[in-house]
């Protein structure tokens, strides 16, 4: 599976916990465990924004469903669903 690695900070306290750069770690972690192909931003291998998860309008996370759209990739692997948004139900339609 070819997957792209996503990641997410809103607020500072957040990036002090679990920064960028922490995420990323254990997102490769992750991915090397499941044994996907990581693609992605160079020569990070993630996409990451430093927004609020209230929307899914978010720069990064368009470059992820555009990659997907184009076939790029078959998956994102986040550490968490809440990092995608923080209303699960979030329809990108409406």
């Amino acid at each position: 599976m070819r997957a792209i690695l996503y990641a997410r900070v809103s607020t500072d306290r957040q990036a002090e916990r679990c920064g960028l750069e922490a995420q990323r770690r254990m997102l490769r972690k992750r991915a090397a465990e499941r044994g996907y192909e990581v693609v992605g931003d160079v020569p990070r291998d993630s996409f990451a924004d430093d927004e609020s998860g209230g929307t899914l309008d978010r720069p990064a996370w368009r470059r992820v469903e555009e990659a997907a759209e184009r076939g790029l990739a078959d998956a994102p692997v986040t550490l968490d669903p809440d990092r995608l948004s923080r209303d699960l139900t979030d329809d990108p339609e409406e």
